[in-house]
């Protein structure tokens, strides 16, 4: 999968293998599917549609809820 690499200004691209599934709740009727991955110790995290979501096969990161 394609991710932006903010301090390399570049797109970069990591093996699904290393990725993991995420899902951010903004409001108790709204969420935010997205990927998470790191590649030579940067963080990337990309927002994707839940279809997409849904079709990966890659472990799931449970998020903790804003306090």
């Amino acid at each position: 999968m394609e991710f932006y690499d903010f301090r390399r200004r570049k797109k970069v691209t990591v093996p699904d293998g290393q990725l993991q599934k995420t899902v951010i709740q903004q409001s108790p009727t709204r969420k935010v599917y997205g990927v998470t991955a790191t590649k030579d110790g940067v963080k990337l995290f990309r927002i994707v549609s839940k279809n997409t979501w849904d079709a990966l096969k890659v472990p799931e990161v449970k998020t903790k809820p804003k306090a």
